[in-house]
C-alpha cells in the first residue's frame, strides 16, 4: 500500500483488514515522503477524509499530527469534510476525543 494509492488513488477498501501496525505504518509513509507540506486538491481531501474516518482512535490522532505539520490549508479543509458514506471529519474527530457522538 503506497501513500498514492489513498490520497491519489482512493484505494481505502484495500486498507479494510489492516490492524493498527499496518495503518501506523502508513501515517508514518505520509510523515516520511510529506504527504501534507502542499496544499491537497479536493479529490485528495476527500480520500483522506474517507480513510481517516476508519482509523482506530490511535492512528487518527497521529495522522491528525502529522497533517499539522503540513500546509494549515489542508487542516482546515479535512476538519470541514465529510466522508463519502455522510460522517463529518469533526464529528468523528468531536468521538474520538470524548468518547461521545457529536
Amino acid at each position: 500500500m503506497t501513500v498514492e494509492m489513498i490520497l491519489d488513488d482512493g484505494k481505502i477498501e484495500k486498507t479494510s483488514d489492516f490492524g493498527i501496525n499496518e495503518h501506523s505504518a502508513l501515517v508514518e509513509k505520509m510523515e516520511a515522503v510529506a504527504s501534507f507540506k502542499d496544499k491537497l486538491t479536493d479529490g485528495q481531501v476527500q480520500n483522506l477524509a474517507d480513510y481517516f474516518l476508519t482509523l482506530p482512535s490511535e492512528v487518527a490522532m497521529k495522522l491528525w499530527t502529522v497533517l499539522g505539520q503540513g500546509e494549515i490549508e489542508n487542516t482546515v479543509a479535512l476538519h470541514q469534510a465529510t466522508g463519502s458514506d455522510g460522517t463529518a471529519v469533526s464529528a468523528y474527530i468531536v468521538e474520538l476525543l470524548t468518547g461521545e457522538e457529536a
